[in-house]
Formats: structure tokens, C-alpha cells, sequence
């Protein structure tokens, strides 16, 4: 397999963040607040991320993985991430 270059990398991160983005607006926004006053763990939310593939970013490529981290996708950002307080 040929190695990734840094551009590609960029890339590869800016798409995974406008899908991760589109799946939280769209499905996640809409359930918000039914999931926080559930009080309990939103497991069909966490299948869609599985079933998106969002759940092997920090896994290696050798295993399948994205071989990448939560902090290389995020650094690379250009917009803020809101603050939602906590009650």
C-alpha cells in the first residue's frame, strides 16, 4: 500500500470532519435533547457512527483503521466547535 502524503492526510481528515458534521446535524441535533434528558447512552447513535466508520479513526490501516486520531482530525479544523454548557 502506498503511503499517504500530508495533503492526503489533510484531505482525508477535512472529509471525515464535513461527514461527522453532516450525521450531527441531521441526526444527532434532532435527538439531543430526548438523549441528554434520557439520561441514559445513546446506543443507535453509536451504531450509525460504527456503521459510518467513524469508530476506526484511531484504529491502525494495518487493522482496518483510519490510522489517524481524534487530535490530528480536529487540529485541522477551521470553525470553532460551540460550547455547550453544562446544567
Amino acid at each position: 500500500m502506498e503511503e499517504m502524503t500530508l495533503e492526503m492526510k489533510v484531505e482525508r481528515n477535512r472529509l471525515l470532519r464535513e461527514a461527522v458534521k453532516q450525521i450531527a446535524s441531521t441526526k444527532v441535533a434532532k435527538r439531543a435533547a430526548e438523549i441528554d434528558a434520557a439520561g441514559a447512552f445513546p446506543w443507535d447513535m453509536a451504531e450509525l457512527f460504527a456503521q459510518q466508520g467513524f469508530l476506526s479513526v484511531m484504529l491502525p490501516e494495518s487493522y482496518g483503521g483510519m490510522g489517524t486520531s481524534p487530535p490530528s482530525v480536529s487540529s485541522q479544523r477551521r470553525s470553532p466547535m460551540p460550547v455547550v454548557p453544562v446544567p
